[in-house]
């Protein structure tokens, strides 16, 4: 079972992610600044935006951070590891409220330092496009579904293994790009659980909780008959693991490494 030291890490990184992906579209979007001037193609600045919030998960995963707690920072992802069999249910749920309390207090850390320009952007909150509610809803699993699924892909293969969050980062950088028209780009209930409730806005955030984690499970049910080694995304031999059966480390967890579909 994780420990206080693992959860620790996941608010902290959680709360890291949101105060570099949401000043980033503080700095990018907010009017009045800068970057309009100096990137007008507001494509071009979506790119750009994608691109440092998914540098910066990828810079907190393979960090101290990301290496001592596994570097989920997202919920949809430890509702799959947790389907592999990877974490208890009591850890699976530590690890959710730290990755929720860590994303309102990032958000809330953005409010300090922009101030009024963050209020401006409404906090970086995701909200459906003008294709309506299901089409965001659609687009929030079909992306979430691909997003996991690679991550699950990289870490079920311990020769690639450590290219888990340089690839998560770029494909999840282009899966956001795509998927803002229509939902918003949300992909991870607590990157939108932190905007709603700082800035109060509430409107359909169902949408970012049911879609993610649905993706989730459909791409956690693609790899129930394989064997997924860890439940790190990035394990390192100099840290300790705490996830069930880890076949790295078989001291962790309880007992010896298990097909992920064994109690």
């Amino acid at each position: 079972m994780t420990g206080r030291r693992d959860v620790l890490a996941e608010f902290l990184g959680t709360a890291l992610l949101l105060t570099c992906g949401l000043s980033a579209i503080v700095v990018d979007f907010s009017p009045g600044s800068p970057m309009a001037g100096l990137v007008p193609d507001e494509w071009l600045r979506r790119l750009l935006t994608s691109l440092l919030f998914s540098a910066s998960a990828t810079a907190i995963i393979y960090s101290p951070i990301g290496r001592v707690s596994g570097g989920h920072i997202n919920p949809a992802v430890t509702l799959a590891f947790f389907r592999l069999g990877k974490l208890t249910p009591r850890s699976a749920g530590a690890y959710v409220l730290a990755q929720l309390c860590g994303a309102a207090v990032g958000t809330a850390v953005v409010l300090l330092a922009w101030g009024r320009r963050a209020e401006e952007v409404r906090f970086g909150a995701t909200l459906p496009g003008r294709a309506g509610t299901w089409p965001a809803l659609g687009v929030e699993t079909a992306a979430t579904f691909l997003f996991v699924a690679l991550v699950l892909a990289f870490t079920s293969r311990p020769g690639i293994a450590h290219l888990t969050a340089a690839a998560a980062g770029l494909f999840g950088m282009f899966l956001t790009f795509f998927a803002f028209p229509v939902s918003g780009a949300g992909l991870n209930p607590a990157r939108s659980f932190g905007p709603a409730l700082v800035g109060d806005v509430w409107t359909v955030l169902w949408i970012y909780f049911a879609g993610p984690l649905l993706g989730a499970l459909a791409a956690s049910a693609l790899f129930r008959d394989r064997v997924v080694p860890c439940g790190k995304l990035m394990h390192d031999p100099r840290y300790r693991c705490r996830f069930k059966n880890c076949m790295y480390d078989r001291s962790a967890g309880a007992g010896p490494p298990a097909h992920p579909g064994e109690p």
